[in-house]
């Protein structure tokens, strides 16, 4: 069955937060059951869905290298907190090389 909008059209392509892998999503259900609030605590969780996790699992930091692997979501945000919190659309995703939005 395909999904249909309220309007009886299908729905375009474009996402918001919960989309599978949207680790911004993840980030954003994290900070919300954990009562997240604080600026400084919001950006750290940004921070760590946006890679700072590496410390965490036994990688090097900032050991991205031409060739790896590098996903892309691009959203209209004030600043990573607004992004976090408002949960804008996605204006373009890209995974392993391939636009998946936009």
């Amino acid at each position: 069955m395909r999904p249909v909008s309220p309007s009886g059209s299908a729905p375009t392509a474009s996402v918001t937060c919960g989309a599978p892998g949207d680790l911004l999503g993840i980030a954003w259900q994290y900070a919300r059951a954990s009562s997240i609030v604080r600026d400084e605590d919001l950006l750290r969780v940004v921070e760590i869905a946006a890679g700072g996790s590496a410390r965490f699992t036994g990688l090097a930091t900032n050991r991205l290298q031409a060739g790896d692997r590098a996903d892309i979501v691009l959203v209209y945000a004030e600043n990573a907190m607004d992004a976090l919190v408002r949960t804008p659309r996605r204006e373009v995703v890209i995974g392993r090389g391939h636009l998946l939005v936009g």
